[in-house]
């Protein structure tokens, strides 16, 4: 009961830090001192009350029934603290958490800046929605209560029901914080922009959402990443990517972020595009909460391999009020202010980098309708989009994103001489012909993989060219070539492995060798391994060098399905993939 009642106890402080706040934004200056001690009795209730979730599973408290529903007495340290962020109820805190954190930080930089009352205002008024669905979706129910059918009152079980095996790995101990990181620091931007907004800051605000929205799109990338990794040596799909709804709910928000990184960009050194950045930094947040719908409501629960199930109809519905008070806040603060957002005088010329920048931020921006479209539509219809739908729809916008990106690169802001550019072209151009030559020599032929690879190509020489120019003048900002770099390089490598890996499907018998992509593949056996578990032993030889390949089977008894965890090695130009399919006697 203790840790309910820390729930609601930094829900009401929220709620009065709210209102404390946005009466002193109105000239009630002893209202502050009142909303800034409101706002800390808030955040320790919430570092409290994750602080003891963490301390029931670690004692394994089972009568609690988010312990018992996720941990067991022999999952070890690691996989226990994961259990804190596998179910709803956790996840959820695990978000208030990191948006409690993040609330000292930016109650700090808008105190030091003078509208220190608006911004939390706001800000204490989304951390309390956050904590209404934490009080809803409590993680301190007991046992008894959740599951009435199972236990009577009083009883408490000797054991726990484990940690679902998908989730039994290092990157899930990581992944999941990174990415909540991120979505909690999305709401910066959208609270600095609402608050430009009332305020009429329409250029002062583009220097204070920047360090804001670098590092919400750094956390957001970061995670994406990390769990792409995940997927890949767990799941079993063959890649890092497979467009699963719930990836890409998370991909559609990073992608407007990332825009309105550059387009921010743009407005503080030409000071264009001011109304497009609030509609982004509004959007980019309202995209975490529509993310946030998507995988936790249960709509994709049949769509998608690790969305979240029906999480009831008080906490559905919340959800529901959550993204329409977002989006209406941001949208009615935009219609009052839309007709003052005059951006600065625009010209004609489109040779110069803002306007390529403007157009690549397009481009992205249309990328990421077609995803949201394809993720959304099991809300309408129960059709799921294949993945070669995202693939085909979102290559010839990949190849224009690249080309304008890495001519927006080689011109300068403003006007640019035309002279000065031919010069900076000719090496990434030259270069990226004669790259294109010789992946042509070695099998590359089709045309929209030559198109692909080419302007991959050059983005990554135009910022290898770019990157050592800086390193050289300002090394401390290196960091937007070498984002760039990563871009190319990622590039080129969904070229290599999503358009050029080779898959084949074999039956191996024991020690029966048999002749696989120039691999000789041997079925050793079988051994068993912890938890129940059984690996395939097989080894391949290729050019008289072996390698052994272990991938695991077993019946879960988490949820009753056979699970399948492939195996890899990595060589410098390729990855032997093993995934199994089926055991026979």
């Amino acid at each position: 009961m203790i840790g309910s009642l820390v729930v609601w106890l930094g829900l009401a402080a929220a709620a009065g830090s709210a209102i404390w706040y946005y009466q002193a934004s109105g000239g009630k200056d002893a209202s502050v001192a009142f909303g800034r001690k409101a706002f800390l009795v808030s955040v320790l209730s919430v570092v409290l009350a994750s602080a003891l979730l963490m301390f029931l599973i670690l004692r394994h408290q089972f009568e609690y029934s988010y312990v018992w529903s996720y941990s067991s007495r022999d999952l070890p340290l690691y996989l226990l603290v994961t259990s804190f962020w596998a179910g709803q109820e956790g996840s959820f805190l695990l978000w208030a958490l990191f948006g409690a954190l993040i609330g000292l930080f930016l109650q700090s930089f808008s105190r030091r800046r003078g509208f220190e009352s608006e911004v939390m205002s706001l800000y204490a008024m989304l951390q309390m929605f956050l904590l209404i669905l934490v009080a809803v979706k409590s993680p301190f129910d007991y046992v008894w209560k959740a599951h009435p059918d199972q236990f009577g009152a009083g009883v408490i079980p000797v054991d726990g029901k484990g940690l679902n095996p998908l989730l039994q790995n290092i990157w899930m101990a990581i992944h999941p914080p990174v990415l909540f990181i991120g979505f909690a620091a999305a709401a910066v931007p959208f609270v600095l922009a609402v608050v430009a907004l009332w305020k009429r800051w329409y250029s002062q605000w583009v220097a204070m959402a920047l360090p804001w929205v670098l590092f919400s799109a750094l956390s957001l990338g970061a995670g994406i990443m990390l769990g792409g990794y995940w997927a890949y040596g767990v799941l079993g799909w063959g890649g890092w990517w497979g467009w699963d709804p719930v990836e890409n709910s998370s991909l559609v928000p990073w992608i407007a972020c990332v825009i309105l990184l550059h387009t921010l960009l743009v407005q503080k050194k030409t000071g264009k595009l001011v109304r497009t950045n609030f509609v982004l930094a509004i959007l980019s947040f309202t995209l975490v909460i529509y993310s946030t719908f998507l995988t936790r409501s249960g709509i994709l629960g049949d769509s998608s391999v690790h969305s979240f199930v029906d999480p009831g109809t008080f906490a559905y519905t919340l959800l529901v009020v959550w993204l329409f008070s977002a989006a209406l806040i941001g949208g009615r603060m935009l219609q009052q202010r839309w007709k003052e957002l005059s951006p600065a005088k625009q010209d004609d010329r489109l040779y110069n980098r803002e306007s390529f920048m403007g157009l690549a931020a397009l481009v992205m921006g249309l990328s990421a309708l077609v995803i949201l479209f394809g993720t959304s539509l099991p809300i309408v219809s129960r059709t799921t989009v294949q993945p070669s739908f995202y693939n085909n729809s979102n290559l010839p916008l990949a190849i224009v994103m690249s080309f304008l990106l890495g001519f927006s690169l080689l011109l300068r802001w403003g006007e640019d001489s035309r002279k000065d550019f031919l010069r900076r072209l000719w090496f990434p151009l030259a270069g990226s012909v004669t790259g294109e030559v010789i992946l042509w020599y070695f099998g590359l032929h089709d045309a929209s993989m030559i198109a692909f690879t080419f302007t991959s190509l050059f983005v990554l020489l135009v910022n290898l060219v770019r990157g050592v120019k800086v390193v050289r003048e300002r090394p401390r900002f290196v960091g937007g070539a070498l984002a760039h770099i990563g871009l190319a390089l990622l590039f080129l490598g969904i070229a290599g492995s999503g358009f050029y890996g080779q898959k084949e499907t074999v039956s191996l018998s024991k020690e029966e060798t048999k002749e696989v992509m120039g691999y000789k593949l041997t079925y050793v056996g079988s051994q068993p391994v912890e938890q129940g578990k059984t690996k395939y032993v097989v080894r391949a030889e290729r050019n008289g060098e072996s390698v052994t390949l272990e991938p695991v089977m077993f019946q879960n008894s988490y949820n009753n399905n056979t699970m399948r965890n492939p195996d890899y090695i990595s060589f410098l130009t390729k990855d032997l993939y093993l995934e199994p399919v089926s055991g026979e006697q």
